[in-house]
């Protein structure tokens, strides 16, 4: 029964990945070849909330609701998607040749409210951490629109006021916490994340209860189901402080 359930997830990935393989090669051919119709058909998409049918446009495999959503404040908003994308193989053996890999994809959307465009010395970027708390920064810029050597804008984001972004899973197997800054190297938002990202609970033992008489040793064993109150997401070494006394 087990191979029976193996086999079929087999088929399930090999279909989907195929079905995401000829999206992504004859896509551009059913718009038209018109490279700008496909950016247009996502930004209405993004604008509209058909978040799924923008990330259709990528290619690729990708669960069909997303994982996190969220709208910034000043406008726009950013949606992730748990996918299995195309991206460019790294290698002298395999360049100029694509490969699937498992990421965290999507888009940061309605951004024309953020300073994040500059023709000379843009320092915008994407800080993502992980579940382990280190720190990785992402490269966003994609255009030299100066001719200077320097990537100073995003080609999608002049045009059409979004951007796409995809985490690899070999690099980032769980993410908690986004960081964007604008041009001028200022955080203009920050998104904290919970995708396959597990901590620690800790509970001192002043929060474990009130009583004078209490005694952890005497009281507390072994299988015991305690209720607490989540009082800090981190509490300095990356557990999460709960609270029995305040529960």
């Amino acid at each position: 029964m087990r191979n029976g359930k193996l086999f079929a997830k087999i088929v399930y990935y090999i279909f989907t990945f195929t079905i995401g393989i000829l999206l992504a090669l004859f896509l551009p051919y059913i718009f038209g070849s018109d490279y700008g119709e496909i950016l247009n058909s996502m930004e209405s998409s993004l604008k509209k909330g058909n978040y799924s049918s923008a990330m259709q446009l990528v290619g690729g495999y990708f669960d069909s609701r997303e994982v996190f959503q969220q709208n910034f404040e000043g406008g726009g908003g950013i949606v992730i998607f748990c996918a299995a994308t195309l991206v460019n193989a790294e290698g002298e053996e395999t360049a100029g040749e694509t490969k699937i890999h498992e990421a965290y994809a999507g888009f940061v959307y309605g951004a024309e409210n953020y300073a994040v465009t500059s023709a000379t010395d843009n320092r915008t970027r994407l800080v993502a951490e992980d579940g382990a708390g280190k720190e990785h920064v992402v490269e966003i810029l994609n255009v030299d629109s100066d001719g200077d050597g320097k990537k100073d804008t995003i080609n999608t984001l002049r045009s059409n006021r979004f951007f796409y972004f995809d985490f690899g899973s070999d690099t980032f197997p769980s993410l908690r916490k986004l960081t964007f800054y604008d041009k001028d190297g200022r955080v203009f938002q920050t998104v904290t994340l919970d995708l396959n990202y597990y901590a620690s609970g800790v509970i001192k033992a002043e929060d474990m209860s009130k009583d004078p008489s209490f005694s952890i040793m005497a009281d507390v064993h072994v299988g015991d189901v305690i209720e607490a109150t989540v009082v800090k997401r981190d509490d300095g070494a990356g557990n999460i402080q709960l609270s029995r006394v305040e529960a």
